[in-house]
């Protein structure tokens, strides 16, 4: 089977993933860039667990619809590449 991420599942109780089939989300993250000055974008939380679950450090996050960055910055903080997309701006 394929290695998706660099998680190491030997140790998965001491990861940062999320392993319950519904995430509640009690708060939005507020540190770094994401001050809650624009509640637009949705929850960093989310990226975050997608982007742990499904690249490897190094790899490219694609975002097409790259909005107000929060997928972007997610992928910087977790050492992924980014490419976004917005209107005629490739980031």
């Amino acid at each position: 089977m394929p290695k998706f991420n660099d998680l190491d599942l030997n140790n998965w109780k001491d990861l940062d993933v999320w392993t319950d089939s519904l995430w509640i989300i009690n708060e939005r993250d507020k540190s770094g860039k994401h001050d809650g000055f624009y509640h637009g974008n949705f929850v960093p939380q989310i990226p975050r667990q997608l982007i742990l679950r499904y690249t490897k450090k190094g790899e490219i996050v694609f975002d097409p619809f790259v909005g107000s960055g929060t997928t972007a910055y997610e992928a910087e903080i977790l050492g992924r590449n980014f490419i976004g997309v917005s209107g005629n701006i490739v980031f």
